[in-house]
């Protein structure tokens, strides 16, 4: 399997706070390189050295995180959901010093690697109804099911996610029709096109990432249901309005967490509430979360370590 590296440039003050985001984000391994580690050990312990590489001192001081993804559709995915985490963490974040935050890949061209990663996404079967179906290859619907077509680009979102496949089929698995959806975070827009694919009055999806959200447009356009979507920048639910009968949110558990005492005031009598993007060992806090903000968990799917809730008030 071949592998890519990411850099991401922070602080020393935050290397723990991104570590946290890595494992809400599904990465469990990741190196640290800290230039104040090295000065730290030299200060105190000047008898094991006579001699460092000028080259070990020099730069600004700033800490570079690495991780290490494989190179096909779930690492892609993954570092989509990581760049979206790392840009809801840094506008958050109002006291830590994070540094730029910014990402850069190794081993490969990311733009190159936008384009070649496609090879490892093709049409995916969902649940009973749905079909997701890349737009550069064909798919023989024999059965009638379902399409949502889209090239998520940038965007998180394609299905082939495990996150994104278990939202797909709890909308699946419920009444979509006629019904009124949120889709916070919405990433390439697949959960919003997909309700309103199976029948909902209208989706609003909302994304911090402006790409994102133009993305969204695009998706809702090629599955030519942009009549009946809207999607906009937001920071979560700021400026958000308005009873809703199905909302998402398939983000990371921080967030979710974060998200969740927002929720009761937009959800409409008798609606659903579906989070995702949570790996099993952040299941419980998210469970409780849920549970203190008066929601009864109905539908809990598990796939690949990550979870996925279905809730109602």
């Amino acid at each position: 399997m071949e592998w890519f590296e990411i850099s991401i440039d922070t602080t020393h003050e935050a290397t723990e706070a991104i570590g946290g985001l890595l494992i809400s984000c599904g990465i469990s391994c990741w190196a640290i390189n800290d230039k104040s580690d090295l000065t730290e050990f030299m200060e105190n312990n000047r008898e094991l050295w006579d001699y460092v590489d000028e080259s070990l001192l020099s730069g600004d001081g700033g800490v570079r995180v690495q991780v290490y993804l494989p190179d096909n559709q779930q690492g892609r995915d993954t570092l989509v959901m990581l760049k979206d985490a790392l840009k809801q963490y840094k506008t958050d974040e109002k006291e830590l010093d994070t540094g730029s935050l910014e990402i850069s890949i190794g081993s490969v061209n990311e733009e190159d690697w936008a384009n070649t990663w496609k090879k490892y996404f093709h049409p995916l079967e969902i649940g009973n109804k749905l079909t997701v179906r890349p737009s550069w290859e064909e798919y023989d619907n024999r059965d009638g099911r379902t399409v949502l077509t889209i090239d998520p680009g940038s965007a998180f979102g394609t299905g082939g996610h495990a996150t994104t496949k278990l939202c797909l089929e709890t909308l699946d698995s419920i009444d979509c029709l006629g019904k009124q959806v949120l889709d916070v975070g919405c990433g390439s827009g697949i959960l919003a096109v997909a309700s309103l694919l199976l029948g909902a009055e209208h989706a609003l999806g909302v994304d911090i990432d402006l790409n994102s959200v133009n993305v969204a447009i695009k998706t809702a356009e090629k599955n030519k249901v942009s009549h009946k979507g809207e999607f906009r920048q937001a920071d979560l639910v700021k400026g958000v309005s308005g009873k809703y009968d199905i909302i998402t949110a398939n983000i990371v558990a921080d967030i979710v967490i974060r998200l969740t005492p927002s929720i009761p005031s937009l959800l409409a009598e008798g609606g659903t509430y579906i989070v995702s993007g949570i790996i099993d060992e952040r299941r419980q806090d998210v469970e409780e979360c849920l549970e203190k903000y008066g929601f009864k968990i109905q539908k809990v799917r598990a796939q690949e370590g990550w979870v996925a809730i279905a809730a109602t008030r």
